[in-house]
C-alpha cells in the first residue's frame, strides 16, 4: 500500500518511518552541515567528505543522514553508487519530502542513479506530521535523532557551540566514537 492510505491520512506520529528496516546495521552519521560558505571555497572539503562517506560505506556501514543542505545532499548520494542503503532523518512530513505517492527521490543527484524513492533499500524517519513542512527547530530535533541513530559520528565541519558540535561532544562523553575535523571559523 502506498501513498496517504497507507500512513491512515494526516495523524501526528511520534515518529513515522518508511522503507526497509531489514539488516539494518546504523553505524555511520553524515558529515555535519556547511553553512554560510560557497561551494567554491568548499570544493575541496566536500570531496573529502565524500571519500569520508564513501568509506564507511565500503565498510559496510550505513549512512544516517539529513536532507536539507548541500553537505548532506552530497553525503546522501555516495550510497546510491554502490546500491547501499541510507537512513534518512527528515525534519518534515513524509508527503511534503517524498511526495503524495512516497516515491519521489529527495535528492536530484541522486537521479544519475534511479529516479525515484526505493523503500527495499533506504529508511526514512520523520518526527513530523506527514503533510507538515519545515518549521522553526526542527532541524535542531533533526540532528539529535541522527546523532542518536549513529554509532559513529563523522562531522568534519562545524559551526563552533552549534547544534552538531553540541552533540558530537556528548557523544563523545558517552564513549562513542567521533571524528571531528576544522571549525567553520578556522576556515
Amino acid at each position: 500500500m502506498a501513498g496517504r492510505a497507507a500512513l491512515g491520512g494526516n495523524h501526528a506520529p511520534d515518529v513515522a518511518v518508511l522503507g526497509s528496516l531489514t539488516e539494518v546495521d546504523v553505524r555511520f552519521l553524515k558529515p555535519a552541515e556547511v553553512r554560510n560558505k560557497s561551494y567554491i571555497e568548499y570544493e575541496l572539503p566536500y570531496t573529502q567528505q565524500e571519500a569520508m562517506t564513501e568509506s564507511g560505506v565500503l565498510k559496510g556501514e550505513t549512512l544516517v543522514v539529513g536532507v536539507n543542505t548541500d553537505a548532506y545532499k552530497r553525503a546522501a548520494v555516495v550510497p546510491l553508487r554502490w546500491g547501499a542503503p541510507r537512513i534518512i532523518v527528515l525534519d518534515r512530513g513524509l508527503f511534503a519530502a517524498l511526495g503524495e505517492n512516497l516515491d519521489q527521490e529527495m535528492f536530484p543527484a541522486a537521479r544519475l542513479w534511479r529516479y525515484r524513492f526505493d523503500p527495499e533499500v533506504d529508511l526514512v524517519v520523520s518526527f513530523c506530521r506527514p503533510d507538515e513542512e519545515y518549521r522553526k527547530g526542527a532541524n535542531q530535533t533533526r540532528d539529535r535523532i541522527v546523532v542518536g541513530l549513529a554509532d559513529r559520528l563523522v562531522a568534519p565541519y562545524t559551526r563552533p557551540k552549534g547544534t552538531m558540535a553540541t552533540l558530537a561532544a556528548r557523544a563523545a562523553s558517552l564513549g562513542r566514537p567521533v571524528q571531528m575535523g576544522a571549525s567553520l571559523d578556522e576556515n
